[in-house]
């Protein structure tokens, strides 16, 4: 009998919000209270105001500047960056997403308040990307002129697993090692935590006695050990914003997060 050749299908390229992995409580919130309002508002309906300005924070390290990108993507608009002391100075070229560099510089929310009193007509969404949010001006978070605060935690457990298989091809290290006890570990690091540690434990095999070759798990797990996070720290800052009368309503996501780990 003749067999037939079945041809392997090539991978589905993910797109938009879908190319996010990991961080599924992220994408959702931004489906929800971002992409669905924009994309209803556009069809005509009186009843949804889409939203006009959000605030992207977290530790750094977490990807914050990745999903705007994404977000951009799926909403099908050109990422335009521009620090806020140049904000209308030039027209924008057709329909964009607006991303603010800088903003927290801008101490009295001056200029951003005449953005978004007078914004140009092609920045459908403006966003600020920032690791401190605590700064933003408080006038600018009271008078709502930010429709959504959308927090990017630290990676999940599945998300480090993630992060870890990358570092792991990276490396050279045998894919069928128990990372179990690692990923745990790493609970609260950042991709750019969970790099260093793999780097370090490739350090430690390089100066061992055997010279270089792939890191083992001893040498991984006695990197991680080690290895100290700065998004616990972070994490203690940002209580200061669920304290913010500005922001109430804009932070539930830090607010479950922060009772999730009890830290309030």
């Amino acid at each position: 009998m003749e067999s037939k050749v079945i041809p392997l299908r090539a991978p589905v390229e993910r797109k938009g919000l879908a190319r996010i992995a990991g961080l599924d409580s992220v994408v959702h919130r931004l489906r929800s209270t971002v992409v669905t309002p924009v994309r209803v508002a556009e069809l005509g309906d009186p009843a949804v105001t889409a939203p006009r300005g959000i605030v992207m924070y977290g530790p750094p390290g977490c990807g914050k500047a990745h999903i705007v990108s994404a977000l951009a993507e799926e909403l099908g608009l050109a990422e335009v960056s521009v620090a806020f002391t140049r904000l209308g100075e030039e027209p924008l070229s057709g329909r964009s997403l607006v991303v603010i560099g800088d903003a927290v510089s801008d101490t009295d929310g001056h200029l951003l308040a005449e953005w978004f009193d007078r914004p140009d007509p092609d920045a459908v969404l403006s966003v600020v990307i920032t690791d401190r949010p605590w700064e933003l001006a408080p006038e600018l978070l009271a008078i709502g002129r930010f429709d959504r605060m959308v927090l990017v935690p630290p990676p999940d457990f599945e998300a480090r697993r993630l992060y870890v298989r990358r570092a792991v091809r990276r490396v050279g290290l045998a894919e069928d090692e128990d990372l179990e006890e690692v990923i745990a570990s790493l609970e609260g690091g950042t991709g750019a935590d969970i790099d260093a540690v793999f780097d370090a434990a490739a350090a430690l095999m390089a100066n061992g006695p055997d010279g270089e070759r792939p890191p083992d798990l001893g040498a991984i797990r006695a990197a991680s050990m080690a290895h100290r996070t700065d998004a616990r720290r972070w994490l203690e800052e940002a209580r200061s914003l669920v304290a913010m009368t500005a922001t109430r309503g804009l932070v539930d996501d830090l607010v479950a997060y922060l009772r999730r780990h009890r830290l309030i």
